[in-house]
């Protein structure tokens, strides 16, 4: 997937270096590559990259869930450390979240409501890319 990835946004890239407008680009890359090979969401952002000099084609490193894991040393960690899992009940899950919200006041949650502009406008800002709060 990562090699299609990448033949993908060097077909873009291309695209944006001769003047292509989205739809042309839309249209060309799935001609050639196969209808429904790249959406528009995917072509709006990356020649949108291109167009503000932002010319790397290869993801940035981001925080998340790492693509391998170190089976042994997770079931190590898992043993000793039981209490730190996610092995419990639904119901305790339930009751813990019950509290953690019954225990915050009407401000934190209008505090909350009105960073989602501000947090949103921050992801359109980034064209969907990984930022740090």
């Amino acid at each position: 997937m990562e090699k299609n990835r990448g033949v993908i946004r060097e077909l873009l890239k291309y695209e944006s270096e001769l003047g292509h407008s989205e739809k042309e680009a839309l249209d060309n890359i799935n001609r050639a590559k196969g209808h429904g090979k790249v959406d528009k969401t995917t072509v709006w952002r990356w020649l949108s990259k291109f167009r503000n000099n932002q010319m790397e084609i290869t993801d940035k490193k981001h925080a998340g869930r790492p693509r391998e894991v170190d089976r042994v040393a997770v079931v190590n960690a898992v043993e000793a450390h039981p209490s730190m899992t996610t092995r419990i009940t639904i119901e305790e899950m339930r009751e813990s979240l019950t509290e953690f919200f019954d225990s915050k006041n009407r401000d934190w949650y209008r505090r909350g409501i009105h960073r989602l502009e501000e947090q949103w406008q921050k992801v359109i800002e980034n064209n969907g890319a990984y930022f740090d709060y």
